[in-house]
C-alpha cells in the first residue's frame, strides 16, 4: 500500500514529466494537428460526461462531518452537468 509520502512523490514525478509527453512536445514544436485535438476530445469525453455523477456520488458517500466537502461536491456536480 502506498503511503502519503510515496503518493506525493508519484504525483510530483508525474507533474515534472508532463511536459515531456508526446502531445506537449507537439504543441511546443507547433506541430499539433486537428486529429490531435480530436484525440484529446475522445480521451477526455468520458471524464467530462461521467464527472457530475461521480461528484454527486462522492458527496452522497461523504460523511456529514465533512459538510463543506459535501456541499462542494454537490455544487460542482451541478456546475459540471453541461460541460460534456
Amino acid at each position: 500500500m502506498t503511503n502519503n509520502k510515496e503518493l506525493h512523490t508519484i504525483v510530483e514525478n508525474a507533474i515534472e514529466s508532463f511536459p515531456q509527453n508526446r502531445l506537449c512536445r507537439k504543441v511546443d514544436a507547433k506541430d499539433i494537428e486537428v486529429k490531435d485535438y480530436h484525440n484529446i476530445l475522445r480521451m477526455i469525453f468520458h471524464q467530462t460526461y461521467e464527472s457530475p455523477q461521480t461528484f454527486a456520488l462522492a458527496g452522497v458517500n461523504c460523511p456529514s462531518k465533512f459538510q463543506i466537502a459535501k456541499d462542494y461536491l454537490f455544487h460542482h456536480a451541478e456546475e459540471e452537468k453541461s460541460h460534456w
